[in-house]
Order: structure tokens, then sequence, then C-alpha cells
């Protein structure tokens, strides 16, 4: 009985001590991963700050494209065929102002 008991500890010993080799395996692999995960987050960060500037300077260039336009939109030029010359009127709600 004692010589199956002391059989059943020699095979328990040998499975923890190949886990514990897997165990620590695995943990190399783990801690390479991680390392790996933190270099992507890093770049995706960089990434996310360069895209919000770049969204941040396309906002403020249609801002300045859509106020171009309401300014030329209140703006009519007539040509006056006889003078040859550019007559200007700003455009109002009521009509044709001179300007």
């Amino acid at each position: 009985m004692l010589h199956r008991i002391l059989f059943k500890l020699f095979h328990i010993e040998e499975s923890i001590d190949r886990n514990v080799v897997e165990i620590k395996n695995k943990s190399k692999d783990i801690d390479g991963l991680q390392a790996e995960q933190e270099r992507h987050d890093e770049a995706l960060e960089r990434v996310r700050a360069s895209q919000a500037r770049s969204r941040n300077s396309v906002m403020q260039m249609e801002k300045k494209i859509k106020k171009a336009d309401k300014s030329l939109e209140a703006k009519v030029c007539f040509i006056d065929y006889t003078t040859r010359a550019c007559n200007l009127y700003v455009v109002q709600a009521s009509g044709f102002g001179s300007g």
C-alpha cells in the first residue's frame, strides 16, 4: 500500500513539474504580448491625436471657406456695358442697394 501511495505521489510531482515549466513558458509569452500591446496602444494614441489635429484643422478651414462664401454671396457685380465697369451691389433682404 505504501508503495502505491509513493507511486502516485511521484506521478503527481512529475505532473506539477511539467505544469510549472508550462506556466513559466506561458508567462514569458504573455509578457511579450503585453509589451507588444503597449507599443500598439501608444501608436494608436499618436494616430488618434494626429487625427484630432487634422479634424480641427479641416473644421477651421471649412469655417473660413463658409465665411468667405457668405461674404461673396452678399456682393453681386453687375457689369455696365457702356462703361465696361463692374458696379458692385450688396444684396440685402429687401433687394439691391448700392455699395
